[in-house]
């Protein structure tokens, strides 16, 4: 079956030991390695270069916007294999709120400039995402990461053409069925955020990779009642579609 992690980080520190020969046996996995700040996105398009599979989004994350980066420096670095802008968003475990809004409204200005779409993290703050999504329309739309918003923002999101990334979380709480079940298939991805939040069976604190999307979507099939194959081929063609990669 072929594999598709929408969301990574191997250019972190976590992977320093063993990135390229792990990279190497994932060559048939593709890959989307998310960008967040100036000197990640910088390696992450290196990757992009010395690799066929990986590909790039590139951004600030809500945890670095106090850095007050340009965004701009992501147009003077980028190649026809950065296929989205982010992660971006508003996250309540980190200060500067309102600068954080500010960093996501300037992202959505560079996706819809650069017609891309957009990936955006989102934590006890959908109300604010949703707003700002309202008054500032991502033209290609994009992903919401790592959903852990609740039906009824689903739902809203659903409406705005959002897909919903699901990872390794919804493998180890069933609070997360209820919206999988509510989703159709055709708007499902799924991530690791590697080296972050590894699935079931995987040890809790163990560095996740994208080996371990295998158990991510064994658990989608098993909520929705559908055969393994046919949802491991639609997720795949999702991630495809949602990034433009032919």
């Amino acid at each position: 079956m072929k594999y598709f992690d929408t969301h990574t980080h191997y250019d972190w520190a976590e992977f320093d030991e063993d990135r390229k020969l792990l990279l190497k046996k994932l060559e048939n996995t593709i890959i989307v390695n998310i960008g967040v700040n100036g000197s990640s996105n910088i390696e992450t398009i290196k990757y992009t270069n010395e690799y066929k599979n990986v590909y790039a989004c590139l951004g600030l994350h809500p945890m670095n916007v106090s850095t007050m980066e340009d965004l701009n420096n992501i147009k003077e670095i980028m190649n026809d294999k950065v296929v989205a802008i982010g992660e971006t968003g508003i996250d309540y475990k980190f200060p500067n709120i309102e600068l954080q809004k500010e960093y996501f409204i300037k992202h959505i200005n560079l996706a819809n400039d650069l017609n891309l779409p957009i990936v955006i993290h989102c934590r006890k703050a959908h109300e604010e995402v949703y707003n700002i999504l309202i008054n500032n329309p991502v033209n290609k739309k994009g992903i919401m990461h790592c959903y852990s918003g609740n039906l009824e923002y689903a739902k809203k999101f659903l409406k705005l053409g959002f897909y919903f990334g699901f990872d390794g979380p919804v493998t180890r709480d069933n609070k997360y069925d209820e919206i999988i079940k509510f989703l159709p298939l055709d708007k499902i991805i799924v991530e690791t955020d590697a080296p972050l939040m590894p699935p079931f069976p995987l040890d809790e604190n163990s560095r996740c990779d994208s080996s371990s999307l295998k158990y991510i979507i064994k658990k989608i099939a098993k909520v929705k009642n559908m055969d393994i194959d046919i949802v491991t081929n639609q997720i795949f063609l999702n991630s495809k579609r949602v990034y433009n990669i032919k």
